[in-house]
């Protein structure tokens, strides 16, 4: 994020939520977390978007932990939330935690379901994908193409 994008933030005579998180996915994206953080603790309204963006930013940069914290006290979860903590578990090998995460989640999305596919995949565990695929309802190429991945994977 440039020194010009944060002088018009802190010149702007009234901010909102919008113009709050805009600066908090700036420094997010640059993997600035603790501006960043920064930025999250400041802002007077937090909507989801808000919350999400810091917690996929923790999740990014496989501070995975911290995410965590922020989820659970974060209020009003949605798919995207859910789905964004799943993939720090999955993406960092911490499969159970991911498991345990999607057996709590309310609703198990396309992508949360093709995120387990693969972590379970990635982590060897070929039936347990396949259970997760087979209880989709509705797959388009993505989870067919992750299955695809997990056979190939099991070949090496």
């Amino acid at each position: 994020m440039t020194g010009e994008a944060r002088e018009a933030f802190d010149k702007m005579p009234e901010r909102n939520v919008l113009s709050w998180t805009a600066m908090l996915r700036g420094y997010v994206q640059e993997g600035r977390l603790k501006e960043a953080r920064e930025i999250f603790d400041e802002m007077p309204e937090r909507n989801v978007v808000a919350w999400t963006t810091m917690i996929n930013g923790y999740v990014i940069h496989n501070k995975v932990d911290l995410a965590r914290k922020l989820f659970e006290v974060m209020p009003g979860k949605n798919e995207v939330t859910w789905t964004a903590m799943l993939m720090g578990y999955t993406r960092s090998g911490r499969i159970k935690e991911a498991a345990e995460l999607f057996d709590a989640m309310p609703v198990q999305s396309a992508p949360a379901c093709n995120e387990m596919i693969m972590g379970f995949g990635q982590d060897g565990q070929v039936a347990e994908a396949r259970w997760i695929f087979d209880k989709m309802t509705e797959k388009d190429d993505v989870p067919w193409s992750s299955m695809i991945k997990v056979y190939e994977r099991k070949r090496f």
